[in-house]
């Protein structure tokens, strides 16, 4: 189990965690579920983590958390445009 931080137009690798919830400052009639509903998939979400990261101490190994290969070659595309920049400036 891990968790992958990805571009928004990129495949996911598993499930998403994140979902739109409002559009054009609209909230999505899909997205509507009632309190006991939400209460449950929260629930189930979290009996999902390993314990280790469920407790309130620090886990040992921390969670595994990646970056996609996109999103780490635009970070790196960043870094160098900045760098460029800033020789290009002085």
């Amino acid at each position: 189990m891990r968790d992958v931080i990805a571009c928004d137009d990129e495949v996911p690798v598993g499930r998403p965690l994140l979902v739109p919830m409002m559009r054009n400052g609209k909230r999505l009639p899909e997205r509507r579920v009632d309190l006991t509903t939400a209460r449950q998939y929260a629930q189930e979400q979290i009996a999902r983590l390993p314990e280790r990261v469920r407790a309130i101490t620090p886990a040992d190994s921390p969670y595994p958390v990646e970056v996609s290969s996109t999103l780490a070659h635009l970070q790196q595309q960043i870094i160098k445009d900045l760098t460029d920049n800033r020789k290009g400036s002085t």
